[in-house]
């Protein structure tokens, strides 16, 4: 592991320190950079190791980094490049905008969260593979080490093999993931069969979850025990979660967390509105960012006069104050001036027996310009006992999708796939199929 220095770049920034940035897998010495980092009065800037050349030094540049930590395996191989030329590199790749996060951001939500938890300290162990570059993983390894909470690191969270193995040994009481992780590990046999007694709470955050889903999640692990989170990282990041006393619903985001206001407004007007209706998250809190770095346009877009931060997702919230995603604003797709939610598609499809996982997006309608058709990307669950020619199984799911959906929400067109497309983080990469239609 290598501590690089990029050299001097114009620093817009110094209120808080130097930016060091952090491109390493989920090891030790990840967790140990970070507590030093902040010990030296730094910034962290976590850098995904799965980031492109380009990408990595677009980041850099646009954080004004100081101070790079890597494996050497990494640097010798995408790095020795551009490292000698870092501050004069174009702006050759555009990653998503830096939030400014206050160590007030982050002491408060963690507060929050662990209150809401129940967290004691000292006691127990942890078991995260949310990416540790990633504000997910970050936050939580910052409660586990705030708490004394021993952490099993995942550096690979495909290698279910490891998960397994290492859940069987140590026996954490907890665990966070993100939803494909889950089903990746429900395929394994040595999950399903696994004494899952000592595990009491399984967090689920940073992508839709089906409650189908979630529902066999829990025949394995045991019911009660799933929580489904809501957070991003402009909030450090948990704004919403089920809580562990109390009822839990089941493919809701659960309740507003402590200290924290969540209102419901319409994307194009920002009024509130009624309740069970659907309109975009608006969060007001302490552990809202202080905005994005050196974007002083795009953070008056999303943060309004009174603090609130406009978030892009589309909720409803029922009569007990629980909150039910129904889609983010950019994925609603608009069929003949009908709005259609793509997670409530996805949610419903979900159900059927040889839908492993799916992913719904709108697609140009060639007839009708301005307008979408309905699309899913699917994988097929081969342990369902559904089987077929793959015009068989787009024939059964079109059926079964007529009978749940109203006629403009069922998929014109369904593409079925070994595997789709996922971010560095585990979520599915809607974006990586839109490109893939031109």
């Amino acid at each position: 592991m290598s501590l690089k220095k990029t050299g001097k770049t114009d620093n817009h920034y110094q209120e808080k320190g130097d930016v060091v940035g952090i491109s390493l897998p989920n090891i030790p010495e990840y967790v140990i950079t970070v507590i030093g980092t902040l010990k030296a009065g730094c910034v962290v800037s976590g850098v995904s190791p799965l980031l492109s050349v380009d990408e990595t030094a677009f980041q850099l540049k646009n954080s004004d980094a100081k101070g790079f930590v890597t494996l050497d395996a990494l640097f010798e191989k995408h790095l020795t490049r551009i490292h000698s030329t870092l501050p004069e590199l174009t702006l050759v790749a555009k990653i998503p905008k830096g939030a400014v996060m206050t160590h007030r951001n982050a002491l408060a939500d963690m507060i929050i969260v662990s209150t809401w938890l129940h967290l004691k300290k000292g006691k127990e162990t942890a078991l995260s593979a949310f990416p540790l570059f990633h504000i997910a993983g970050l936050f939580t390894s910052s409660i586990f080490l705030s708490y004394g909470i021993t952490q099993i690191l995942i550096p690979n969270p495909r290698d279910t093999d490891r998960i397994c193995a290492d859940m069987k040994k140590y026996k954490p009481f907890f665990t966070a993931n993100v939803p494909s992780l889950y089903h990746l590990l429900m395929e394994n046999p040595k999950f399903k069969h696994m004494d899952h007694s000592n595990l009491k709470i399984c967090v689920t955050a940073a992508a839709a979850y089906p409650e189908d889903s979630q529902k066999k999640l829990e025949q394995i692990i045991g019911k009660g025990k799933l929580l489904e989170a809501y957070g991003m990282t402009e909030t450090s990041p948990l704004t919403a979660m089920n809580p562990v006393m109390g009822q839990k619903k089941l493919g809701s985001i659960g309740l507003p967390l402590p200290n924290t206001d969540i209102r419901l407004t319409d994307p194009e007007t920002r009024n509130p509105v009624p309740q069970g209706e659907p309109g975009e998250i608006c969060i007001k809190g302490p552990q809202v960012m202080k905005g994005y770095y050196k974007l002083q346009k795009e953070t008056h877009h999303v943060l309004d006069a009174d603090g609130y931060l406009y978030t892009g997702d589309v909720a409803v919230q029922d009569a007990d104050g629980y909150l039910k995603i129904v889609d983010r604003t950019k994925d609603m797709i608009n069929v003949s001036g009908f709005k259609v939610f793509s997670k409530k598609i996805e949610d419903i499809l979900t159900e059927h027996p040889a839908i492993a996982q799916i992913a719904v997006i709108g697609i140009p309608d060639p007839k009708k310009p301005g307008s979408e058709l309905v699309k899913a990307y699917l994988t097929i669950d081969e342990d369902s006992g559904v089987h077929g020619s793959e015009d068989e199984l787009k024939a059964t799911v079109t059926a079964f999708a007529k009978e749940k959906l109203a006629s403009y929400e069922v998929p014109k067109e369904i593409e079925i796939r070994k595997e789709l497309p996922l971010t560095s983080v585990g979520k599915l990469d809607k974006k990586k199929l839109r490109s893939t239609m031109g």
